[in-house]
């Protein structure tokens, strides 16, 4: 779930995200139904800091970086366990595509 809007803890919206490499650059997409094709934002994460949120156990933030202007998005995992998986997927992704140059593919989380 994605945090958005002037309400920001009461409005919650399911997203679905996909973590995608293309032409050399990383990418979080989110769409707001499973099968869209169409995403309604991407969140760049060239140079992006991925971290626990401080107090809520189920969040994780993403700081991008200054270059891409600096914004942070806050993302509620369904559970504590999910939102350690995405940390260790999104670190070791981008940590990957900083030591290679792959094709395009892509990752659901």
């Amino acid at each position: 779930r994605k945090r958005g809007g002037v309400n920001a803890d009461k409005a919650l919206k399911r997203r679905y995200f996909r973590l995608v490499q293309f032409q050399g650059k990383c990418y979080f997409v989110y769409y707001a139904k499973k099968y869209d094709k169409k995403e309604l934002g991407t969140i760049p994460m060239a140079g992006a800091t991925v971290y626990p949120h401080e107090t809520k156990d189920k969040y994780v933030n993403i700081r991008t970086s200054k270059n891409m202007g600096e914004r942070v998005y806050s993302i509620k995992a369904e559970t504590k366990d999910h939102r350690n998986a995405w940390l260790q997927i999104l670190r070791a992704h981008c940590e990957d595509l900083a030591t290679k140059k792959n094709g395009p593919r892509s990752v659901v989380v």
